[in-house]
């Protein structure tokens, strides 16, 4: 999130409206060429507000008041037309330090009960630049401060264990992994030529036989399972009246209300009177991780994102679960208009209002023998001679007079020579 705003002022009833209830409504940014004092007083400002906040809200923000979020400035960095790069002025990532809900460190357990810590960051990409830009796809070109993404990268999310995996379908199949704040069901893993995993999002999942009935409930849905028909690796299920396509061990099906049906294994044992059973799972969402490929949501195509599963040296461990995220076209990060990761829309990113502070005019004063600039250094307002002209308009000297000269230099840099009776420099 990108808190863009300043010139606060104080008010009788401090620390309202800028922090009420422990929220906050503002962010402090200060200009790229803004004065010392300024930019010392700016973090003093925001120290101050910080002590009205609650601890939840981690500083000044534009964030929702109990949202889990980030503001990507510091005390010691803000994020300034001066200095654009959100991942150089913030940070290379994002951690738990910052998200501790969605980044939150965890567990995971294979099906042999063995448990694998890990670790949840978010590197952000290198083209969150935030610059003064008109665009014709945004608002017919209406100028804008913000963030304008031109098929840019974005962030990369990773999932890192500890202690890598068993990468096989033994080991990981018919288990829970949560992934961007969100559980789960793994219901296939390819491991080989291909590695690729298939998960359901709020999955149920039994084991049944060719006489049974089950009943399994799916989020606020309740769905009435039989089996149809069953062959010693291929299965016909019936969902709430609906007849699945013919399946076998791995395969899915989506129900005509979304739903997805998956086979996990078909037992059988294959002589008169022998036991005929399938466990299988029902899902509202299904998740497609193909190593190196772009992700797929309910078999449709995430062109934005790309699944990364990392193995170990030999090839048969599970190192990390990398999710990247690029843009497909354009895109803005600008106030009133949110960037969220697609398909998850775990992340969001938001800015707030650009809020000049007061105006700091510095001026040309052209008058009949002389060019000067008006402007605000440091310690103060002042007068810069630059130019001595003639009564016909002709340049004579760059300075005041003869004896008044302005220091200039052909190269990339400036020699004040104070024996000589240069008397300061502006920088």
């Amino acid at each position: 999130m990108i808190g863009c705003t300043a010139g606060i002022a104080a008010a009788a009833n401090y620390p309202a409206p800028f922090v009420q209830n422990g929220n906050a409504d503002v962010a402090i940014v200060y200009g790229a060429n803004a004065q010392a004092s300024d930019v010392v007083q700016a973090g003093n400002i925001q120290t101050s507000l910080q002590s009205y906040m609650g601890s939840a809200n981690g500083g000044i923000s534009t964030s929702t008041s109990g949202e889990d979020s980030a503001a990507l400035w510091r005390s010691t960095s803000y994020i300034t037309l001066g200095h654009p790069n959100v991942p150089t002025d913030f940070a290379t990532s994002v951690t738990k330090d910052q998200l501790k809900v969605l980044l939150a460190d965890g567990t995971y357990n294979d099906a042999n009960n063995n448990e694998y810590p890990y670790t949840q960051k978010i590197d952000l990409g290198n083209d969150l630049n935030v610059t003064h830009f008109s665009d014709s796809d945004y608002k017919d070109k209406t100028p804008v401060i913000g963030i304008k993404l031109d098929s840019g990268h974005v962030l990369n999310y990773t999932l890192d264990f500890a202690t890598n995996v068993n990468f096989s379908a033994a080991a990981m199949e018919t288990t829970t992994l949560k992934l961007l704040g969100k559980d789960y069901y793994i219901l296939d893993v390819q491991h080989g030529t291909t590695n690729k995993t298939t998960l359901l999002d709020s999955a149920n999942s039994a084991i049944m036989s060719d006489t049974d009935t089950k009943t399994l409930t799916v989020g606020n849905a309740t769905y009435t399972v039989t089996i149809g028909f069953i062959s010693t690796n291929q299965v016909k299920l019936v969902v709430n009246g609906e007849t699945t396509n013919t399946l076998s061990a791995g395969d899915t099906y989506k129900l005509a209300d979304g739903t997805y049906v998956g086979v996990k294994d078909i037992l059988v044992q294959d002589y008169a009177g022998g036991v005929k059973q399938v466990e299988f799972s029902l899902g509202k969402g299904k998740l497609e991780l193909n190593n190196n490929n772009k992700v797929k949501v309910n078999d449709k195509t995430i062109n934005e994102l790309t699944a990364y599963l990392i193995q170990d040296t030999t090839s048969t461990y599970l190192d990390k679960i990398v999710i990247s995220w690029d843009t497909d076209g354009k895109e803005f990060i600008v106030p009133g208009n949110d960037l969220v990761m697609p398909a998850f829309e775990a992340i969001k990113f938001t800015m707030g209002d650009w809020t000049a502070p007061d105006k700091e005019v510095t001026k040309l004063d052209p008058s009949s023998d002389s060019v000067s600039l008006d402007t605000t250094i440091y310690n103060g307002d002042i007068t810069i001679p630059l130019l001595q002209v003639n009564s016909t308009g002709q340049i004579q000297v760059i300075g005041r007079d003869s004896n008044n000269r302005l220091v200039t230099s052909p190269n990339n840099f400036l020699f004040v020579n104070k024996t000589a009776g240069d008397k300061y420099m502006i920088t």
